[in-house]
């Protein structure tokens, strides 16, 4: 395991079943900090919000309980749902970044900017 990765599954609180996950990691790939929130949730529980309140969640997270300043959050472009959940979670789109040779949306928030709204 990634000693810069913190794993968190979603799990709907009516049947205790995992229906996801929402993770923050080192990636490389992204400018410094590096630090990524990624998420996934299965076909059938999306559009309910819980990925969106799971991001929000270990956003306040990391920005209360340790020292990050900046979170990234990178979409493939087509994933239409991954990239609203960006925008809802507070992310701004700064601009596309390639990773693997795929076009992903590249979104940013700032502790400053956070806390604005908190």
């Amino acid at each position: 395991m990634n000693a810069g990765c913190l794993k968190l599954a979603v799990i709907l609180k009516e049947t205790d079943e995992c229906i996801g996950f929402c993770n923050t990691c080192v990636k490389e790939e992204l400018p410094i900090p590096h630090r990524e929130i990624a998420y996934a949730i299965s076909t059938v529980h999306r559009n309910n919000g819980y990925i969106t309140k799971a991001v929000k969640g270990l956003t306040a997270f990391l920005f209360t309980q340790t020292n990050a300043d900046t979170l990234q959050i990178v979409a493939v472009e087509r994933n239409v749902g991954s990239n609203r959940v960006s925008i809802k979670s507070g992310f701004s789109y700064i601009g596309n970044v390639a990773i693997d040779g795929e076009p992903h949306r590249h979104y940013v928030l700032r502790k400053e900017e956070w806390e604005k709204t908190q």
